[in-house]
């Protein structure tokens, strides 16, 4: 069987080629190498110099939902786990940046405290749905995004149905 499809030499590969390069090591050996996780620091240290700090803002969110999409696609499109619960985390890690800020106002503790509240309830709800799959995980994590919701709407701590007001810029 051939690795490329027979569209011909096509701008654009596709997964059979994909899959043939990275057998071959072509894709493997830029990352193995360190010149991605290389650009990406460089990348990460020149851009706050040069680009204003409101298209910098714009970008982080950009990045925060992208990162959120991947995760949805790695456990749906991926790996065919039909989970509706993964914005309980996301919310989790959210609502804990929120409310530590004005106590901590530093960017690094609270985001380490935001990953482990929201490794801790990962951890809870893998514990609960860890013998299930299919439509009994999905109703599960469905639960548990429902369950995460109704708290953050009816909670005062976390801000009720207006949600959490006069959130200090991280500096």
């Amino acid at each position: 069987r051939k690795a490329c499809s027979d569209r011909g030499n096509s701008p654009v590969p596709d997964r059979h080629r994909i899959a043939a390069l990275a057998e071959h090591g072509r894709w493997r050996s830029v990352v193995d190498h360190g010149k991605v996780p290389l650009a990406i620091v460089i990348v990460a240290l020149v851009v706050p110099l040069v680009v204003p700090s409101g298209q910098i803002a714009f970008a982080e969110i950009v990045v925060i939902y992208g990162l959120f999409a991947t995760s949805v696609n790695l456990l749906f499109g991926k790996g065919g786990i039909p989970s509706f619960g993964q914005a309980a985390f996301f919310g989790a890690g959210a609502y804990t940046v929120a409310l530590l800020g004005p106590v901590t106002a530093q960017v690094v503790p609270d985001l380490l405290a935001a990953s482990t509240v929201a490794g801790a309830l990962g951890v809870l709800v893998g514990l609960l749905t860890w013998r299930s799959n299919g439509l009994a995980f999905a109703m599960l994590t469905l639960a548990v995004g429902q369950v995460a919701y109704t708290l953050a709407q009816t909670t005062g701590v976390l801000g009720g149905y207006n949600g959490l007001a006069d959130i200090p810029q991280a500096q």
